[in-house]
């Protein structure tokens, strides 16, 4: 996908031709002015790079792209956080590696088994020099030098002393540089800066439009549910506001409409006062001293539940 021209990357993505040409910066700032069609660009350009990042760290095959659409839907809601100085793929890495971790997403040591999108003859020397690591070794390297973490940010993320965090990625180093002809030879410096420049690297991913596509209608579920709170939220508003403006009037009018009946009543009317009565009562709940205090209650509780559906209809997605 590296190679593609902006028209042919534009058809893949949907994206206009403008979007295309954008840095990652401005697009995430379209984002954030709400334009869809930006994410889904961004997601487009990463999402292949996100899932390998995935495989190196040890994610098991099967739960690679769950976890994928996972962190690309977090990324969306905390997009604001995002900052200039840091590229958007390692911001983005980042956040999924958090994700991982508060999912358990990490494998256990032993084979990992095949991965469909990535076959046996676009595995790179890197992928290949991985696959002996434990567990740890392999999270501590993809995340110090696949991602660009602190180590002392590796060490919370992965609830490690920092000693521990050290000591693995000096063996993952060595034992990586012993696996990697070309970095067999290099000072430890030059050792880490090779290693990084391979995680660099991405190897094509036979699914990576399919992804983007499913990225691409998860981002439209996303919105379409916003869109359903901005409006219930805004229906909720006008009927507060309506509320609030013919309050007094309509209470006025059940009153004089209580007043009728009564009189009704004692002029030998036998069904008015059966109105009299529902009609009084509900004059005494809304006229009370804390009546009007209590109808508000129940309007607010009534838009807290639509919005917790709405919330938890926005997760399902």
């Amino acid at each position: 996908m590296g190679g593609d021209t902006e028209d042919e990357a534009s058809a893949r993505s949907g994206a206009p031709r403008a979007l295309v040409t954008l840095h990652d910066v401005d697009l995430a700032r379209r984002v954030l002015s709400g334009d869809r069609l930006a994410f889904v660009e961004l997601a487009r350009r990463h999402g292949s790079a996100l899932r390998v990042f995935f495989a190196r760290l040890g994610v098991r095959p099967a739960q690679i792209d769950t976890f994928a659409l996972e962190t690309f839907s977090t990324a969306l809601a905390d997009i604001s956080e995002f900052r200039a100085e840091q590229p958007f793929l390692m911001w983005l890495k980042t956040k999924g590696a958090r994700h991982l971790m508060r999912r358990g997403g990490l494998g256990g040591d032993g084979p990992l088994g095949p991965w469909p999108a990535l076959p046996e003859e676009n595995l790179t020397a890197l992928d290949i020099a991985l696959e002996p690591l434990s567990s740890e070794a392999r999270a501590v390297v993809g995340l110090v030098h696949g991602a660009g973490m602190a180590v002392q940010d590796c060490a919370e993320v992965l609830s490690k002393d920092l000693s521990t965090v050290r000591a693995l990625r000096r063996q993952a180093i060595a034992d990586l540089g012993a696996r990697l002809n070309d970095a067999a030879a290099m000072s430890e410096n030059d050792r880490v800066a090779e290693i990084e420049r391979l995680y660099e690297a991405t190897p094509a991913l036979i699914d990576a439009d399919l992804f983007a596509r499913a990225v691409a209608l998860q981002v439209d579920r996303g919105w379409e549910a916003r869109r359903l709170v901005i409006s219930v939220l805004g229906l909720a508003g006008g009927l507060v506001a309506v509320i609030d403006l013919a309050g007094p009037n309509l209470l006025s009018r059940l009153n004089l409409i209580s007043q009728t009946s009564a009189a009704a009543a004692s002029r030998g009317v036998h069904s008015a006062p059966v109105l009299a009565n529902l009609t009084g009562r509900v004059i005494a709940m809304l006229g009370a001293p804390y009546g009007v205090e209590v109808a508000w209650l129940v309007v607010g509780l009534l838009v807290l539940a639509g919005g917790l559906i709405v919330a938890r209809l926005i997760e399902e997605i």
